[in-house]
Parts: C-alpha cells; structure tokens; sequence
C-alpha cells in the first residue's frame, strides 16, 4: 500500500513538469498582455524555461525512480499514470482560468504541438525510467 502511494505521488510530479510546459505555451499570450512585455519577449523566456525544464525533468525521472520507487520495474507504471494526473490538472486550470479575451486564445495547430509534446514526455519518461532501473541493477552485480 505504502508503495502505490508513492507511485501515484511520482506520478503526480512526473505529471507537472509538462503541464506547466504545455500551459506556458498555451497561455503566452495572456502572459504578454498581462505583463505588457511584447509577444517576442515572452515567447523566448517560455522557450528558454522550458528547455531547463526539460533538462530538470530529466534529472528528476531518475532521482525520483532511485530514491522514491526504488529502482523497480514496476516504476515503469508511471509513465502511464502520470497522464491521468495531467489531465486533472489541465481541467482544474481552464476551470480556474477560463480563457475570456478571444484574443488569447492561441493558433489551432497548438493543440498539435501539445499532442506531439504528451507523446514525447511518454517516450522520455519511459526510456529515462528503463536507463535508470537497468543502469542500476548493473551497479548491483
């Protein structure tokens, strides 16, 4: 029991990372109006948080797979459980933050942007999880 606990809490931070990516493009700009910096400005500081957060997320599949799951092949679960939590997640925000400017509302190919960005944090995240279990069991031997 103590063991799906901390799956689920895994999951839940797996979930973050990429939803705060996907909102932060989303919601560029709402952000430019809001701060009154120019579209340019705003869309190279996402660009820039979202690539460290890439690297960071990196680093935090596998501090996470160590520490917390410790190191088991049925860490691998949550590579598909941390989509539920991101769901959650994106409706609670536009149920918070409903979109009421037309303007802010972002170019209809976005939303295959953030279908391509799910796909590839599944990938990384599945791929990051198997390099550190198995890198670890060879540390073992």
């Amino acid at each position: 029991m103590k063991y799906l606990l901390k799956l689920n809490l895994a999951s839940v931070i797996f979930a973050l990372p990429v939803f705060a990516a996907i909102e932060l493009i989303g919601n560029a700009l709402r952000i430019s109006r809001i701060s009154g910096w120019e579209h340019g400005k705003v869309e190279r500081l996402i660009t820039v948080l979202n690539i460290a957060g890439f690297i960071l997320t990196g680093w935090l599949i596998v501090y996470i797979t160590r520490r917390m799951l410790e190191n088991r092949r049925t860490s691998l679960v949550s590579s598909f459980l941390w989509f539920a939590y991101f769901t959650l997640f994106a409706y609670g925000f536009a149920s918070l933050f409903p979109l009421t400017v037309h303007e802010d509302r972002p170019a209809p190919v976005t939303g295959l942007i953030f279908i391509g960005i799910l796909i590839l944090h599944f990938i990384y995240l599945a791929v990051v999880q198997l390099f550190s279990i198995f890198l670890a069991a060879e540390e073992r031997k």
